[in-house]
Parts: structure tokens; sequence; C-alpha cells
């Protein structure tokens, strides 16, 4: 890299943090550039300065075959942004590239449209017994989370044993993740999240058509079925590659991060409250 790209990818980064709103433009301008670095610098430099307006530029840097240096970066951006469409690129490439920290790149981008932008960074520190220890906290987070949305939403379906179905989903998920079952643990949330939506629509909703409701109620409870759904068929489907009992010979890292990320989601979704 030239010693001027090498500048300009400073200056961007610079930029972003500064935050002037009349750097946009430049920035955007540099997502073209050759230089894999100074776009990577525009990435983050928009998505810290929340330059929503960045949007079309991104996604279509994202759709591109660039680098999976570059497509992570533009899509932490895009997800800082709640471009939750990203997650349909990041997903696909987080299980295509066997690089750890790229990996860990695409979690993070993830858990920024799964929760709080930043929030799902700590599960991906530290040693196996730390992360243990973190994804316990998650747990007892989302069995609070998830009991609260029940309580507050409608009785309006009276034979429904949903409430009952997701009790018993959430104890499973507990003894789950009592013993790193991640299998068992991706299974689960997939099982409480859709439970989840069928109690707020009122009514025992087919999985498709409980997905349509999840994303006409609310973008962010649509991608959590979406995610919780897409990891369960990646690593539980009916494939010719299902070890016995059901699991899908997958990445043991890749799997435990999928977990995390479920537990995640049901920690952290928050019914948007009424207007007044």
């Amino acid at each position: 890299m030239t010693r001027i790209a090498r500048a300009r990818s400073k200056a961007a980064r610079a930029l972003g943090r500064i935050g002037d709103r009349r750097a946009v433009e430049p920035l955007v301008a540099g997502l073209a550039d050759p230089s894999e670095e100074l776009q990577e610098a525009c990435c983050q430099a928009l998505g810290r300065m929340g330059a929503r307006e960045a949007l079309p530029p991104l996604l279509g840097l994202l759709a591109k075959e660039r680098s999976d240096r570059v497509a992570a970066a533009a899509g932490d951006a895009m997800s800082r942004l709640g471009a939750f469409e990203a997650a349909l690129d990041l997903l696909p490439r987080m299980h295509a590239t066997a690089n750890r920290g790229l990996r860990r790149q695409f979690a993070i981008a993830l858990g920024n449209l799964l929760g709080r932008p930043g929030a799902f960074y700590p599960y991906l520190t530290g040693d196996r017994a730390s992360r243990a220890a973190t994804l316990s906290r998650l747990l007892a987070e989302s069995q609070r989370n998830v009991a609260a949305i029940l309580n507050a939403a409608s009785e309006s379906f009276e034979s429904s044993n949903t409430r009952e179905a997701v009790s018993a989903a959430m104890t499973d998920l507990y003894h789950a993740v009592e013993c790193l079952d991640y299998a068992r643990i991706v299974q689960r949330v997939h099982d409480v999240a859709l439970g989840v939506c069928r109690r707020l629509a009122g009514n025992d909703l087919p999985e498709d058509e409980a997905l349509g409701f999840a994303f006409l109620h609310s973008a962010r409870l649509g991608m959590g079925l979406w995610f919780a759904g897409e990891v369960k068929s990646r690593h539980l489907g009916d494939r010719s590659d299902t070890a016995p009992g059901g699991t899908v010979h997958a990445d043991a890292d890749l799997l435990e991060i999928e977990a995390a990320l479920g537990v995640y989601f049901l920690a952290s979704y928050q019914e948007a409250p009424e207007a007044p």
C-alpha cells in the first residue's frame, strides 16, 4: 500500500471519530477506491457517524465480490445503521470463512442487528470458562426478558398452549446451557423465538406465517426469528452430513458463536413502547 493510501485511511478514521457530517460525501466516494484499507476505513467511519444516507453504497459494496475484510467492515457499518438486510450476506460469509478473526467480525455485526451495537463483543473474548459464564448470564437475562414479553402479551387466544410450550423450551434451554450443548441451544432458541412471535400474534401461526408477522411487528423480531431458523436449518437440518443423533457435522467454534448469538437475541429483544 502506498504512503498516500495509508494517509487517506488514517484521515478517514479520524473523520469518523470527529463526526462532522460534511465528511460523509468524501467517505462514500472512498468506498470505490481500489485500496481495501481505505474502503475498510471509510466503512468504519460511516458506521461510527451513523450516516444512514450511506446505506445504498454500503449495500452495493457488500453485495459485490469483495474480500472478507471489506465485507466485514461494510457489514459492521450497515449493522450499526440498523440495516437488517445486511444479515443476508453476513451469515453465509460467517459460515464460509475459516478465519477466526473475520468470523468474529461477522458475529459482532450480526450481534449489532440482534441487540445493542457492540454489546455482543464480550462473549467473544476470554477462555472457554469465561465464555460459558457469559452465556449463563445471557440465559438469565433471556429468562427474565421472555417472561416479561409473554406477561405483557395479549391473552387473545384461549385454546393456545403457546405459553406452556415456550416455558418448556426455556426450561430445556437452561439445561442445554448448563451442559454447553450448543446444538440443543440452537434448537431451543428457535422454539422460544417462534413461541414468542405466536404469543404476540395471538395465533398459533405456521412458522412461515409467524416469520411474516414478526417482520411486520418489528424488524428486529423478524431478524431474530429468521436468524434462529437459519441457524437451526444449517446445523440441524435434514442434510447428508448429519451425524448420529441428528446434529450436522459443523465447525464447533461456529456452532458455539451462533448458539450464543441466539441466546443474546432472547436476552436483548424489547417490545417498543406504545406511542402516547
